[in-house]
Order: C-alpha cells, then structure tokens, then sequence
C-alpha cells in the first residue's frame, strides 16, 4: 500500500460493535478494551482486520440489549491481508449509527497523528448525513467529518480525514485531540431503517500538514464585580511548537503575562476586552478575543421576611436547574441570589433521578442529597426553595406507565393508568413531607402535541367509564374524523385538570402549608381554545377549581413586546384580572436580551401589576451551566433602574368567626393602607365557551361589580376588619405600601372552607 511506505503512521484497532463504530487504540501489537452497547458477531482484536477474536458484551444499562448493527469478517472483500470489515446498519433495527469510547475514563492522544486514512467501500448511496464523528473533553464535544464527498458506490476509496479540521462541532471549540474518547461512524441526523453496507480497511494515522495555529479562550464571557478575578486561558491546534503568547486588554498590552493563562482583574466596572495573541515557530500568528463585564458590588439587602410566597409584595425567583452533585457550591449559589434580592429558588426535581435512570419504577424514591444541602443553604438567609416536576414528559419504559398513540409509545406518561398514578402520588407527598420545600412547581402537565393520545386500553376504559358511551368503537371513533372526536378532546384535557387536582390535593394533605404552583403554556389572546385542543392544557379550569396557589405561565418569547402581551393575556385568561384570583407569575427567559432591555421589559411588567417573575435559569457564582449567560448582569441591572424595593410580607393572618360576623385581621412587616373585599359568592368566576362547537373551554372573570370593599387608607402594620357573613361569603384582603410599588392580595376565601 502507497500509504504504508511513506510518512509517520501509527497502526491502529478496528472493531464494529453494537451501534456501528470505529476505535483506536494507539500503542501497537495489544489488545483492547472495548464498551459495546449491543450484540457483537465477530470483532478484529488488532492490525488491519486480518485476525479474529471473541468480544464480551458491556452495556451500561442492560446487559441483555439487542444490538442493531451487525460485524463481520469479509475475506473475500479486502484491500490488504485476509480480510476487512463488513459493517451493516439497522442489521436488525433502526438506529442512527454512533460511536464507543475509550475505557476506564481514558483518552487517546491523536495530537501528533492528527491525519486519519482508512480504506473505505459502500455497496449503496448512503444518507447525506453519513460522517465520520469523535467526541472529545469532559463535558463531550462532538466534532463531525464529511467523508461522502471521497466515496463512490462499488469501489473501494482511500479516505483521508484531518482531525482537526471538522466540518461541524460546538461553536467556539475546537477538536482537543489529546482528550479524544469516541469515534466512529453515524448517521445522527438521518434515521436508518433499513440496512446500509459498507467496508473498511487498513486505518492509519498520519502527522499531517502544517496548518496555521488556530485558537479557543476559555472562557469567552466572564462576569465579576470590582476587584475581583477572572483567569482566562488559551488553548491551540495546529501551527509549529513552541508557542509565544501575548495578552491585551482594551487593545493594551499586559506587560509580563506570557503564558497562556491570563489573570483579569479590575477596580472600575465596564465591559473589557481580552485578547490572548499566540505566534507559533514559524512566526505566523493568531488572535482571539473575549470580554469581561465588571459590576459594581450589589447593594446590601435586608433579611426577607417570613411569610406564605403568595403574602410577600414580589416573588423574585430564580430557576437553578443543575442542583446535582458536589461539583456545585450550593452556599455560593444561595448567598449570591441573596445579595441581589432574591427571595425563591425553583430547582428542578427529575423524575428520572427520583425513579432510576434505567426508567425503570421499583416503587422507591431516591435521596436527593444535594437538594437537601442546597434547601438548607436557601433557607438561612430566608430563601424560599419550590421543586420544579417535570410531571408527564420522561416516563418510566414499561408500557403500564408510558402513552400509546396510533403509532406507537411515546416518551409521555399515562396518566390514565394506574401505575403512573401512583408514582406521582409518590412523588408528590414526599416532597411535600419529606423535604422542606416551601412549595412545589408542576410543570409539563399536558400531552405531547398531537391529537391522538391517550390510546392505551386503561384511558379506553376510563373515557366509557367518565363519558358514559358503551359503543366506542376504539380509537377508530376517538381519532381525527371518527364521531366522538371531540368528546375525546374534552375528555383528555379533563383527564389533565383531575390529575392537577390530586396532586394538588396529595400535595396539601402530606404538608398543609406547602404552596402549590402551576406551569402551563402562555395564554393566546384570540385563541383561548388553542392548548386545550392540541395539547389538553386547561389551565382556566383548573384556577376555577382552585387547583393551585400560583399560576406561573411561560413567557420565554424572544420579542420584548411578546413577552408584555402573553403576560397581560395571562392575567385576562388565567386569573381574571391583575391582582387577580391567584398570583400571576410568569417564567421568564431574560437570555435573549440585554441587561438593559430586560430591565425594560420588567418596568414594563411592574406597570402593569405583575405579582412576581421566575428568571430561567441561573448561571454565575458555585454554577457552571454551559452557554447560558451569567444572570448578574440583569439582576444588577434591575437595581440600578430602581425596580428592586426591599420585599415586605402580610403575616399574622387569622379569622375569627362569631355567629353571622368575621374578625380579619393581619399584619405587615412595613406600614400598607388596607382594604377587605367581600361578595356573597364568587368574586371570580369562569365563562364558558365553545370552540367548533364541540371543544369546551373557560375564561377566568373578576366579578368586581357585585363585592363590596372596605378600605382604610391610614398606613399602618396593623389591620382588621369585622364584616356581616353568610355561608356563601367570599373575601380576600388586600395591602399597598406606602410608595405604591406593591399590592399584596389574597387568594379568594370563602367562609365555608373556615368554618370545616
């Protein structure tokens, strides 16, 4: 072979296993160990697929998983010695193709030999996504090759590959060759159904040709606040060793940093600009640039005071997705969302982590230890702690927990059937007992987008049961078209707005004071029909029935004015009215703007009454979440535009029945003026209306003309009002400070519930 006479090469191992791949093992004349993910017919132990030997089976979750890919030894087909590689794709299943790793946490180092060439042959057109894939670093990095570009079907090409040159991978990152443990062949972007043949031989690893140094900083955005310190580095590929490097910030050279780590450090605020310039041997050079913002130290902020989160005059939460293990400084985190004014975490609670993440359900709940530390460091400094469940989104794998379509189970859980049922009552009363959650946040509550779910014999069985019609012919009548689509349409979302209920009821009867909020989709303005219908959301229904605390709706819309609008629909749709049935507090994603214009937005929202905002998600100090901006930037951008008050809280609430009068009273942590609000019924109420004639749907209403206010305007922390009552009286009371930047309100009380 021409490619074994000339240059610096080193022999390496080939192997096809489980999902079709190719893995190196650099140091000649050795066997190697390899995880497969599936069944393996024959493998090549070493050297250009001329010896055959027996593999073990490894498998990560299941040591019984079919294998979709098959291997074989093909003598008849070769370039060179005995034999080569036949790999087939979707040998015996659908599969995307895909890669395995270096064992044991190691990696290959391909820096010196970082031009690959194998032999390659197909016997058919392959997708046009059929590349050539290596995952390196920790956390992975996938950089992807073309190679279709050098292949003709029939015969057999010489393939060359320079590793690192990839034609795709992360944005700003580059192949760190010496960090390399996967490689192989894929089609991620292109399902295989049927199977795709193709050989390989002779795989060799060359130096390759000079290629100009290119770069990757890390990070690419810092943020500190004066005087404190950010350490840059430089990492480079290609180009001639040694290295000389040269620092600049604001275009001004530091003198003496001549490494390829950088200090930053800063006594003013700004936004700086830091440049690393590396020349390699031959002299050519090459630049790169990041930045840093420096903010001024965050005001000092008082102790939050004690209190229900729907008592307090704002809910300023921050979403800290990541609460997982030891890496994570949890007192950091806690201490800087105290600093700039924070009084409520969410964090998110996985099913997935709870249950196993082999989706399997034993009946037993997992510890969530770090969860447990990072409540505990909120709540010394007065930090309300909420657990965000990702409700029916990632089920369990048995089919007695997961949703049946028409095509299929589908990664959605059942709530129909019993199983799944049980598991979140699980869940739910052990984070509401078992921890010291303050709340907890119910998310994904609705079906995947599509019609035609659930299909499964229980949600059979209990649509006769609810519904009442014994001559269902099923799904053929329940599907689009068939006569009693739209009577499964209401039936499911119904199904949804049960399920909220239980778990609220679980929820209340496991912790009483636990408050419960939940997270549906933003309200649409003219279609108010719109989740009902595709995804069997109801949100209006379940406010009417009292089915929550806290309505947070999803506002995550790029467009600032969006955004204002889906919060105002909100308010009309979900609770009637600003200061309406519950606390309106919608999510919002402040990473599409500036620290500037998410200021905006939010004196925007303020205007309009909002009760509080969910920020998601936290990056910054004692967390690293990758490509996510840092989040001080915008809450010291709050502060500086004045929308940051200090938090005052209603405590000491009590009602005191005699005979046909009630004594409210209350008290709040700084002088309000105060006003009781009382209706002999409902002081919300829910129209109801009809979508195609068929699909039932509510809008949430204040029923302000018939209710009576009492008010006192002398600002004071203590208040109380003695009003006349019946058994269909409803009250609530509200509060306003001093400065009119918040009104506190209570939910809707109806007399009956005090006197049970």
């Amino acid at each position: 072979m021409e490619n074994l006479r000339k240059g610096t090469l080193t022999l390496i191992s080939v192997a096809l296993i489980g999902l079709v791949s190719i893995c190196l093992a650099l140091s000649p004349i050795t066997s190697i160990s390899i995880k497969s993910s599936g069944r393996i017919i024959v493998c090549i132990p070493f050297d250009n697929c001329n010896q055959v030997g027996d593999w073990k089976i490894y498998s990560s979750g299941d040591s019984q998983a079919p294998g979709f890919n098959t291997l074989e030894v093909d003598t008849a087909d070769k370039m060179e010695g005995s034999s080569s590689l036949k790999g087939t794709f979707a040998a015996d299943g659908p599969n995307y193709g895909g890669s395995f790793s270096k064992s044991n946490g190691t990696f290959w180092d391909l820096t010196a030999t970082p031009l690959l060439r194998v032999w390659m042959k197909i016997n058919q057109t392959m997708p046009s996504q059929f590349k050539l894939d290596m995952v390196c670093s920790n956390p992975w990095q996938i950089f992807s090759y073309n190679i279709l570009d050098q292949l003709v079907v029939g015969e057999w090409r010489e393939v060359t590959v320079d590793l690192r040159l990839p034609n795709s991978g992360p944005s700003g990152k580059l192949p760190r060759l010496n960090e390399t443990h996967h490689l192989g062949f894929s089609c991620w972007n292109t399902p295989i159904t049927s199977p795709l043949v193709f050989w390989w031989d002779n795989i060799t690893l060359w130096t390759g040709p000079y290629i100009p140094p290119q770069l990757e900083i890390t990070p690419t955005s810092e943020t500190v606040v004066v005087n404190e310190t950010a350490t840059f580095s430089v990492w480079v590929l290609g180009g001639e060793p040694p290295y000389t490097y040269q620092w600049f910030v604001n275009e001004t050279m530091q003198q003496g940093q001549s490494s390829n780590t950088f200090v930053f450090q800063s006594s003013t605020t700004g936004i700086f600009n830091v440049t690393s310039r590396v020349t390699d041997n031959q002299g050519n050079s090459t630049t790169i640039s990041a930045f840093v913002a420096v903010l001024s130290t965050p005001p000092p902020q008082p102790p939050i005071p004690s209190g229900f989160n729907y008592f307090k005059s704002e809910v300023r939460a921050v979403g800290v997705a990541y609460v997982w293990g030891e890496n994570t400084n949890f007192s950091l985190i806690a201490q800087t969302l105290f600093d700039y004014g924070i009084n409520t975490a969410y964090v998110d609670v996985s099913k997935l982590y709870l249950t196993g993440y082999d989706r399997v359900w034993r009946g037993t709940l997992n510890n969530l230890t770090y969860h447990r530390i990072f409540i505990d460091e909120c709540h010394k400094r007065g930090i309300s702690v909420f657990a965000s469940l990702v409700t029916m989104y990632e089920a369990p794998t048995s089919p007695d927990m997961r949703t049946l379509t028409s095509t299929g189970y589908i990664d959605f859980l059942d709530i129909t059937k019993p199983a799944a049922r049980e598991m979140l009552k699980a869940i739910i009363e052990t984070l509401a007992r078992d921890y010291d959650f303050d709340g907890i946040n119910i998310d994904y509550i609705r079906w995947e987008d599509r019609t035609d779910m659930p299909l499964g014999n229980e949600a059979r069985d209990k649509f006769i049961s609810d519904t009442g019609l014994t001559d269902v012919n099923w799904p053929t009548d329940v599907l689009y078209g068939g006569r009693y689509f739209w009577q499964f349409m209401n039936w499911r979302a119904n199904v949804i707005t049960e399920l909220v209920g239980d778990m609220y009821r679980w929820a209340k009867e496991a912790n009483p004071d636990i408050v419960v909020s939940i997270c549906p989709w933003e309200a649409l303005e003219d279609a108010k029909w719109y989740w009902v219908y595709h995804i069997g959301q109801h949100s209006a229904d379940m406010v009417d029935k009292g089915y929550c605390d806290i309505v947070s709706p999803m506002c995550y819309d790029p467009s600032a004015q969006r955004v204002i609008q889906e919060v105002q629909w909100a308010y009309d749709l979900y609770v009637g009215s600003t200061e309406g049935k519950y606390p309106l507090v919608p999510w919002l994603s402040h990473s599409y703007f500036t620290p500037q214009e998410f200021a905006t937005i939010m004196s925007n929202l303020k205007a309009i009454g909002i009760d509080g905002w969910i920020l998601l998600d936290y990056n910054g100090p004692g967390a690293n979440v990758p490509d996510y901006p840092d989040i001080r930037p915008y809450l010291a951008a709050l502060h500086e535009a004045g929308l940051m008050q200090p938090i005052w809280a209603i405590q000491n609430f009590t009602v005191t029945i005699n005979g046909n009068t009630a004594t409210v009273s209350w008290t709040t942590t700084v002088p309000t003026n105060a006003t009781l609000e009382y209706a002999n019924g409902k002081i919300f109420y829910a129209t109801t209306s009809l979508y195609q004639n068929a699909l039932y749907y509510k809008d949430i209403n204040y029923n302000g003309t018939n209710s009576i206010k009492i008010e006192n305007s002398t600002f004071s922390t203590t208040h109380n009002f003695t009003i006349l009552i019946t058994d269909l009286t409803c009250f609530r009371i509200w509060c306003t400070d001093e400065a009119g930047n918040a009104t506190v309100t209570s939910r809707p009380i109806l007399i009956s519930e005090i006197q049970k």
